[in-house]
């Protein structure tokens, strides 16, 4: 998946978040994973949007065609991506979307886990939070945001995000921002021992992670952000 974050403009958001397609976002083509759920190819990044701009661009981004948005808490916005949401989706919709109805379903929604002081039996709190904000019933994609192993191994943390797929509150679980080694690691249960500690030990998945979702820095485009999101195989 490519995320679009539009980082050249005054505030931060694009003034059209259709300006980002590289052409109509209704023909871009989904990656298909493990569960058989198509995840989108192309996706609205909501890093760095203030708030106050955060409502009018997501609805906007839908509007023009986008099916995929990315988010976190740590963004400060969800409650405003989630009245963009209400105002696309449903009978009670607001925004006319060329007289074709958008479902819940029709959206492939992320949100992350920032880890670093979160412990892994806060994470449900959070995520339950992060619903509340967005006003959906489940996450289509939840990630660990960084490898962050400060307050618990990240086989405590992952197991935690199984339980959460587990309750029904996301769909698929994933990571960001991890190396290939330490991806690799998770995914076949080795042991990745860094700086002679043994706090990256994963042990097995359950459940493997959906996606690694990485940043990716292009000089050859005006969007100098464009986050990176493999379907793991």
């Amino acid at each position: 998946m490519i995320q679009f974050q539009n980082s050249t403009t005054r505030r931060g958001v694009p003034d059209d978040p259709s300006a980002a397609m590289p052409h109509d976002v209704g023909s871009v083509e989904a990656f298909t994973l493990r569960s058989g759920r198509a995840m989108p190819a192309l996706s609205l990044g909501t890093w760095k949007m203030r708030p106050e701009d955060t409502t009018d661009a997501v609805t906007r981004a839908i509007a023009a065609g986008y099916r995929a948005i990315d988010c976190a808490p740590v963004y400060g916005n969800e409650k405003e991506v989630g009245a963009a949401i209400a105002a696309c989706v449903g009978g009670d919709a607001k925004t006319p979307l060329a007289g074709v109805p958008l479902t819940r379903d029709d959206l492939f929604i992320t949100s992350k886990i920032m880890t670093h002081d979160l412990p892994p039996e806060a994470f449900e709190a959070r995520v339950r939070e992060t619903l509340d904000d967005l006003g959906i019933d489940a996450l289509d994609l939840l990630l660990l945001q960084w490898p962050h192993p400060q307050l618990a191994s990240i086989a405590e943390q992952w197991t935690e995000l199984e339980r959460l797929v587990d309750a029904g509150l996301t769909r698929h679980i994933g990571v960001s921002n991890f190396s290939v080694k330490k991806l690799a690691t998770l995914m076949d249960g080795g042991e990745d021992v860094s700086g002679g500690e043994d706090v990256f030990v994963f042990g097995g998945t359950r459940i493997p992670p959906a996606v690694n979702q990485a940043r990716s820095i292009s000089h050859r485009s005006p969007y100098d952000r464009v986050g990176v999101v493999n379907a793991v195989p």
